[in-house]
């Protein structure tokens, strides 16, 4: 279909089963010895007249710390407790009590004083991974109405459910920056107006409780008909409703806070305990929902006999599918007044689509096909468009196949890219201008908050009803060569090329844009002190990017005496990646495009009633945006055993990453650095920051070991 912008991938699922399988699994992470667990129950019966099929599961998973990760433990923040006082001239003033190491006070163990800030060492206590546990039931069925006709249901339940725990809430934000106190105030012994980087410490942690309850069901029939000489047929209507909900504790209210100062009842400069800041804290209640309804229908027949090279096979078909989005706040989200959560205005969004595609493979000669498809796209919000794709596969001998391919997409933005509520994060990133505007951008010897140090700010991601659609056009060339049945090459380059793509740019660009403007909407300061408050990096449109690679792959079975082996190999490398953030700026290289190879190779040995296998995953050096540092390549090795038993159950003993591989990591301190095997990151133009690996290619359970029993009945 159109929405796929770079390609399509086909998931066939099995049609039929007879009998029940039991399978159960359990995990033990090297990290921190918890465990990750999954179950399932699959079976099915068949008759004469149609089949059901079922598939009850059930996985968990223990929830993983930072303070679990030695290189992680410590990630320190500006908002502290006891915080740090700042007059609107730009003074920091960090709260006399606060330790100048460490762990080096029983009252306040997880503070420091850097100097500028109080900071608080948020990693001692929130989660890197949270608790999440999954239950699904899925049920398919076929019944044969006549001999040419069958009705047919598939119905999905599945409910997640996700704790996850961060550190005591930061006060920050809101308008005006929160929260103050005057100069005359009798609590305020410094004597000059001002505000606070705060942490609610006493308020206790935030805890999240996020409940997905997805329900999909699909209903219709099929069959043949005599049209054209003999056709196919379906149609079908399907609904689709998913319901979040999320609830928060341990958040805090700016009003109450505020308050509680004005009245003199907290005294952030002395002693605060639960008693008075109990009334600050609140919890936080967020309900969303997304709901399709559709119904399509496809006719495929054949035309254009050709008793010389075959048929034409056709293919038509529709669509039509209403969209609906709501995300429901709370009162206080609704007033922008909580500390610790984004919330915001309640939102709703809606659209309706209708599609026509066709589809048709042409016969040429004896050894060259070609597949022809179009489709129409009707978009109540975004008009209409048409959008073509053509592959050829060509056979000259019976070992050699070439292939190509060229196809246009078209992706709307979906409803939650066009009208989510903002949710909050502390990134880290340098503030570009006034690092500049200091001169002193690589020097050495600065102090912890500088403008040239990199430092966690407030930023601000969601939804953008301004978006416009993103389209692409694509092509691939490849062939693949089997000198024998048993041995397989093949090699694929593909090259695509965005418009208008969706995306959000990290903080640094940013930061780095405004810098380059001399301003930016995006950028929300101080007034006073010219500090960054808070950056808004919501969904936009970039205005495109280009990529290309090739894909290589090795498939060898090669008998043994009494034996199987299986070799296998995947690599992909890609040869560029390019973006152009504004029309006219020209395309550059991206950072973070990188690792630029990928390899995935594998053995599979199988004798009688037992297998082992091993698989070697490595990627090249990569470029972690997450931490902004360059981290060498890593290599890991998953290996398993299976025995199969006479009675009919199979047992598996394996391990991921089996030689407890940790990832590359990159911290700026040299000496952090050498003790826990990282990279020194402290020479870099943005040094990284917490938590000092890259956690969208990378992970830190290390050894995984498990052990999987299946029986069939």
């Amino acid at each position: 279909g159109s929405d796929a912008i770079g390609g399509v991938v086909n998931i066939i699922t099995r049609k039929d089963m007879e009998g029940v399988n039991l399978t159960a699994q359990v995990s033990q992470r090297d990290i921190d010895n918890r465990h990750e667990y999954s179950g399932s129950i699959t079976g099915g019966i068949t008759g004469a007249k149609g089949n059901i099929t079922f598939a009850i599961e059930h996985t968990e998973k223990e929830m993983m710390f930072n303070g679990d990760v030695d290189f992680a433990a410590v990630g320190l923040s500006a908002w502290g407790y006891p915080g740090t006082f700042v007059d609107f001239n730009g003074t920091f003033v960090p709260d006399p009590r606060c330790p100048a190491t460490l762990g080096g006070s029983s009252e306040f163990p997880s503070s420091v004083n850097d100097g500028t800030f109080c900071r608080y060492n948020y990693a001692a206590t929130s989660a890197n991974e949270a608790a999440i546990s999954r239950d699904s039931i899925f049920v398919k069925g076929d019944f044969e109405i006549n001999e040419n006709t069958t009705f047919f249901a598939r119905a999905i339940q599945a409910q997640n459910s996700a704790f996850g725990r961060y550190a005591p809430t930061p006060f920050i934000g809101s308008t005006p920056f929160l929260p103050t106190i005057a100069a005359n105030h009798p609590n305020n012994p410094t004597g000059v107006t001002g505000s606070f980087f705060y942490r609610n410490v006493e308020g206790g942690f935030r805890d999240t409780f996020i409940k997905d309850d997805l329900l999909d069901v699909v209903l219709g029939f099929e069959g043949t008909t005599s049209f054209m000489g003999g056709a196919e047929w379906d149609i079908g209507f399907q609904y689709s409703r998913n319901i979040n909900e999320d609830t928060s504790t341990g958040l805090g209210s700016f009003p109450a806070l505020q308050t509680q100062i004005d009245n003199g009842i907290l005294n952030p400069f002395g002693n605060i305990d639960l008693n008075t800041i109990g009334a600050t804290v609140i919890d936080g209640y967020t309900n969303n929902e997304s709901i399709t309804r559709g119904f399509d229908g496809t006719l495929r027949f054949d035309i254009l006999q050709d008793g010389n090279h075959g048929a034409v096979p056709v293919a038509i078909g529709f669509e039509y599918r209403e969209e609906k989005l709501s995300q429901d706040f709370d009162s206080q989200q609704n007033a922008s007044a909580v500390a610790g959560s984004a919330g915001g205005s309640d939102v709703f969004g809606k659209r309706d689509v209708t599609a026509l595609f066709a589809e048709a493979r042409w016969p040429i000669g004896d050894a060259l096909e070609i597949n022809t498809a179009v489709r129409y796209d009707d978009y109540s919000d975004f008009g209409s468009t048409w959008n073509p794709k053509v592959s050829a596969l060509f056979t000259p001998t019976d070992n050699i196949k070439l292939r190509a391919t060229y196809g246009e997409g078209f992706r709307a933005p979906a409803l939650f890219e066009l009208y989510s509520a903002n949710s909050q994060s502390f990134d880290a990133a340098t503030d570009t201008l006034r690092c500049d505007q200091s001169g002193q951008r690589g020097a050495g010897g600065l102090p912890v908050g500088h403008p040239c140090i990199s430092t966690q700010y407030q930023n601000l991601s969601g939804g953008n009803p301004d978006l416009d659609p993103e389209e692409s056009t694509s092509y691939t060339l490849g062939v693949a060569i089997s000198p024998t049945d048993d041995l397989t090459f093949s090699v694929d380059y593909y090259n695509v090329e965005y418009t208008q793509e969706i995306g959000t740019l990290p903080i640094q660009t940013i930061l780095d844009i405004e810098a380059q403007d001399g301003s930016s909407p995006l950028v929300i300061r101080d007034p006073n002190t010219g500090r960054v408050q808070r950056i808004l990096a919501n969904n936009t449109n970039l205005s495109g990017t280009k990529t290309d690679g090739v894909d290589f792959g090795i498939d060898w079975n090669l008998p043994v005496e009494g034996s199987e082996l299986k070799f296998k190999l995947l690599a992909s490398h890609v040869l560029n990646y390019e973006r152009e953030i504004f029309e006219g700026d020209g395309f550059q290289e991206v950072f973070g495009a990188k690792p630029d190879t990928r390899i995935e190779a594998g053995v599979t040995w199988t004798r009688g009633d037992w297998s082992a296998n091993l698989k070697v995953k490595h990627m090249t050096e990569s470029e972690a945006v997450v931490i902004d540092a360059v981290l060498p390549s890593w290599t890991t090795l998953d290996a398993q055993v299976t025995w199969t038993a006479p009675w009919g159950g199979t047992l598996t003993l394996g391990a991921r990453n089996l030689t407890n591989e940790k990832p590359p990591c990159a911290i700026p301190d040299p000496d952090q650095a050498a003790e826990f095997g990282c990279e020194d990151s402290s020479q870099l133009e943005h040094p990284s920051d917490h938590p000092y690996y890259d956690n969208q290619r990378h992970n830190i359970y290390g050894r995984v070991a498990y052990i999987r029993y299946s029986h069939d009945f």
